[in-house]
């Protein structure tokens, strides 16, 4: 709009119609590559939280069960998987690990008493 301003003071070189056209393509253009540089960025944004997420192998501790990180730091599998997703956890027991560590107890419970 300031280029046409411009131009119109200082005497368009070419009829007014034309100038009209040529500044409203233009604006256009310019609001067209806008639209491209947001979609670009969202575009952008996705990519930056993909690259958050977990992905491939994951050094694991096969007693703790401990992750270690790029730096070679070793961290609880629920804070590691927490800080790089939007995972949150929620602790219970199988079936299986209930009836392997709390057999005795299960079984009481279960038998009626007289």
């Amino acid at each position: 709009m300031i280029r046409f301003a411009i131009q119109y003071a200082w005497g368009i070189p070419y009829t007014l119609p034309v100038a009209i056209i040529n500044a409203c393509l233009r604006v256009l253009i310019l609001f067209f590559i806008t639209f491209l540089v947001g979609k670009l960025a969202e575009q952008t944004k996705a990519l930056r939280a993909r690259v958050r997420t977990l992905e491939g192998i994951l050094p694991t501790c096969s007693f703790c069960k401990d992750i270690r990180d790029e730096a070679g730091n070793w961290h609880e599998i629920e804070d590691y998987v927490t800080s790089r997703t939007d995972a949150l956890f929620s602790h219970g027991v199988c079936p299986g690990c209930a009836a392997k560590h709390y057999g005795d107890i299960l079984n009481a419970q279960q038998t009626p008493t007289k």
